[in-house]
């Protein structure tokens, strides 16, 4: 589970994912759309998404996950999940939510940062995107 403590970092756990030290933080963003809607059930995907590292050394290594989710019974993947680009497959039967994330690790400083995003895979009868 990830938290911003009360000092402004962020944690994974009890472990602190933000950079330290007196420059710019080391961060990570994901790019792209995490949200998609079918007409009924079956299978659905994510654009490709993206994670950007920024203020670090290089070169990174990336660990995609999915934190919370709405429901546990539909199964989502994770079609590369320690590349910096990825998507998020499932076949569904009802819609769901989630948390995704990636942790990147600067390999040169031992930093980490985690992006996160908010995954919608909804069914809607009227329509598709």
């Amino acid at each position: 589970v990830f938290a911003k403590g009360t000092d402004g970092k962020v944690y994974y756990g009890t472990a602190e994912l933000s950079g330290g030290g007196s420059g710019p933080s080391f961060t990570a963003a994901i790019s792209g759309n995490a949200s998609k809607s079918i007409t009924s059930a079956g299978y659905i995907e994510t654009d490709t998404l993206t994670v950007t590292p920024s203020n670090g050394a290089g070169p990174y290594t990336y660990s995609w996950g999915i934190g919370y989710q709405s429901d546990a019974n539909q199964v989502i993947a994770i079609t590369a999940s320690s590349a910096n680009s990825t998507k998020y497959t499932s076949t569904i039967s009802g819609s769901v939510l989630a948390e995704i994330y990636c942790i990147v690790t600067d390999t040169a400083t031992g930093e980490t940062a985690v992006a996160s995003s908010g995954l919608a895979f909804v069914i809607n009868p009227g329509g598709g995107s």
